[in-house]
């Protein structure tokens, strides 16, 4: 059976979130407004054939899927600190990438994964370094990607997790938590390769309870977008080096209250979004994807699942999509990954509790 911890359940539960909609834009002091209409969302029908069940056994068992990326005919899927490979067509389970530990190439808390070549790249948030693996998991060294962080207060910033700049030149680091709820901490540095890192102004951090993976280098646009868990604001870098907002989204009377989205914590944000029972809030979280002019998203309706929308910045057409998998027996969770023309979601099954969550795999045709 699968460990069952309370607070990694709710932690989970809120990690799981996201959304987007309907498409009229209102100019205020530069922010563009979209607005969403909840009743639009349309149920696309489930294909049992594009469904690939993850392998449920001792050694294989996972929870929410944070990121899976297609290599190699393989999976290899991020979950919590588990670090797993999977066959991409019958989801056998073929072994650990890596685990966590204070050996040679074992990892403390995973802050991102990504295919570099024939290279799988980890970074560690807490020991700040980076671990290179080979496709079959073998280590293959490490190395300390920001060893010369800034500081603020009189204090270091450290790195949680990063983006690729989309000039090409460094990164923008995710800072962690030095600060106070009354005194916010620098949310990001900007790590040039040619120039001293500094801070980038314009957002700060006022709790260390964040997702790490809420930024998209979106490089057709020369731009880094930014969201924050179960806020309604997605955030934007540019060629200013600031933060700035981008787009407010309007739900309506499914809208979070400004009180709740303004809550420090993310599991107190998460536990308000869920609070909306007679009318479910909207409330994104993390997982979207720039891809042309279009912007794909998941969202969570309170506790009712998940969906998945588009929003098109160039034309203002947007679409809701949900799944209707097996009668209901398969539900979305909250990842979403575009590949070429396809969606690759997480799917759950209400059926078995001790089941692997399932990947699945749409066209974007879905949404038109």
């Amino acid at each position: 059976m699968k460990l069952k911890n309370i607070n990694l359940t709710l932690l989970s539960a809120a990690l799981s979130l996201a959304l987007f909609s309907c498409g009229n834009h209102a100019e205020e002091g530069g922010v563009k407004t979209v607005k969403f209409d909840y009743d639009e969302l349309k149920t696309v029908p489930f294909d049992p054939s594009a469904l690939v069940a993850l392998e449920a056994s001792d050694s294989s068992l996972i929870y929410d899927v944070i990121e899976a990326i297609p290599y190699n005919n393989e999976y290899y899927v991020w979950s919590r600190d588990f670090l797993k490979r999977f066959d991409a067509q019958s989801g056998k389970y073929k072994g650990e990438l890596a685990k966590r530990g204070e050996g040679p190439g074992e990892f403390s808390r995973i802050g991102r994964i990504w295919v570099d070549s024939d290279t799988l790249r980890l970074f560690d948030s807490d020991t700040k370094q980076l671990n290179n693996y080979l496709p079959d998991g073998t280590f293959c060294g490490q190395s300390t990607p920001f060893p010369d962080m800034p500081e603020s207060e009189g204090l270091k910033l450290s790195a949680q997790t990063f983006f690729e700049a989309p000039d090409g030149n460094g990164y923008y680091i995710l800072n962690g938590y030095i600060g106070s709820r009354s005194t916010p901490s620098p949310a990001y540095t900007r790590y040039p390769t040619d120039t001293k890192a500094s801070i980038v102004s314009g957002r700060g951090l006022r709790s260390g309870s964040h997702t790490l993976d809420r930024g998209f280098t979106d490089r057709e646009h020369n731009r880094l977008l930014l969201w924050e868990a179960a806020r309604d604001t997605l955030f934007v870098i540019d060629d200013s080096h600031e933060v700035r907002p981008l787009y407010a989204f309007d739900f309506g009377e499914h809208s979070l209250p400004a009180d709740k989205q303004n809550l420090a914590e993310l599991y107190e944000r998460a536990e308000a979004v869920k609070a909306g029972k007679d009318i479910p809030y909207l409330a994104f979280l993390r997982y979207f994807q720039s891809v042309g002019d279009r912007i794909y998203f998941s969202f969570l309706i309170g506790e009712r699942g998940a969906g998945f929308g588009m929003f098109d910045e160039k034309t203002g057409k947007t679409s809701l999509i949900t799944l209707n998998g097996e009668n209901g027996r398969y539900k979305p969770a909250g990842f979403i990954k575009i590949i070429g023309d396809s969606a690759l979601v997480a799917i759950h099954d209400d059926e078995d509790d001790g089941a692997n969550p399932a990947l699945y795999t749409f066209p974007l045709t879905a949404f038109e």
